[in-house]
């Protein structure tokens, strides 16, 4: 499945500042990702989507 970001979502959803990234992208490459992301049937992420754009397709995810 193609994983990608749902627009609407990023309408909302806050950037985080470049200090955020960098010590959520430190927490992962120390710790993994300790929860997957959420998706629709059609691959549009709806929870975890600076985890997937750390991480990429080596992001576990659930369909919801």
């Amino acid at each position: 499945m193609e994983l990608k970001p749902w627009d609407k979502l990023l309408e909302v959803l806050p950037p985080l500042s470049e200090k955020e990234f960098n010590e959520l992208k430190a927490s992962i490459e120390k710790h993994g990702i300790k929860y997957p992301i959420k998706v629709l049937p059609d691959g549009r992420i709806i929870d975890g989507y600076h985890r997937w754009k750390i991480a990429g397709d080596k992001t576990p995810y659930e369909i919801v």
